[in-house]
């Protein structure tokens, strides 16, 4: 196998992240292109996809669908490749039932941290699949406490899983928070660098910091929920940011 490069982010098809405008630095990971390598290997090892294809369906997996680059921060050599591997196998029965669509559910649940991926048609609700969402409620942000929270991101795939297939893949990350201060005093509690997550705090922008630090503030002099809308900067899309206490309840 050779070695596999990475191509830059301006001509990568799928290459997603949140931008700027969204309120966040993009997630970045140094080790994905030493990681790629090391999940042909893996793969060409087990022996299921053909050699010819392993590469291609590598490079696919990582620089055209487009899931975050969180994902390959957080997942194993051997998990991406079992996902990968699990993805060829969706799309060859697809193809030998010759359906226009397939379904992917992927996941991984661990003590400290979850990853969920599934396809997924932007702007449709659907009562059937995996429900990944209303799990990730019941097993980890309805149950959370003050001592023990956790975190939820969750990004759409930017490009497709197949060139001949359309479908795209929403994908959640769940992760146990890890406050700077766990039990902040009141000089503190009104303090967003010190009340928040430290990844969150790596990532968000000082604009989004400031908006948060505002509901934040209006949030613990009021008893309803604080909602916000702003514009994205040369953008039509608007930014909601709904602000409440913790364990009070939003009717919808």
């Amino acid at each position: 196998m050779s070695v596999l490069q990475l191509p830059s982010p301006s001509v990568a098809p799928g290459d997603f992240a949140a931008s700027s405008g969204d309120g966040y630095a993009d997630n970045t990971f140094e080790g994905k292109a030493s990681q790629m390598d090391e999940v042909v290997k893996y793969i060409a090892e087990k022996g299921f996809i053909p050699d010819a294809l392993i590469e291609p369906e590598v490079v696919w997996f990582y620089c055209n669908l487009g899931i975050d680059n969180m994902y390959f921060s957080v997942e194993s050599v051997d998990v991406i490749a079992n996902h990968i591997m699990a993805l060829y196998a969706a799309k060859m029965t697809s193809y030998l039932q010759n359906a226009s669509s397939l379904d992917v559910s992927l996941e991984q649940e661990r003590e400290n941290d979850a990853v969920y991926i599934h396809s997924s048609k932007p702007g449709v609700s659907t009562l059937s699949g995996p429900q990944y969402e209303q799990r990730i409620d019941e097993r980890y942000l309805d149950t959370s406490t003050r001592e023990d929270s956790f975190r939820l991101e969750t990004y759409r795939s930017s490009g497709c899983v197949a060139s001949n297939f359309k479908t795209q893949l929403r994908c959640y990350f769940v992760a146990r928070c890890n406050f700077v201060e766990p039990n902040p005093g009141p000089e503190d509690e009104r303090n967003i660098h010190k009340v928040s997550d430290r990844t969150f705090l790596s990532k968000a922008t000082d604009n989004t910091l400031e908006i948060y630090q505002r509901v934040m503030n209006a949030v613990l002099e009021r008893t309803g929920p604080v909602i916000e809308m702003h514009e994205v900067e040369n953008s039509r899309s608007k930014r909601l940011v709904i602000g409440y206490r913790y364990t009070s309840q939003i009717l919808c």
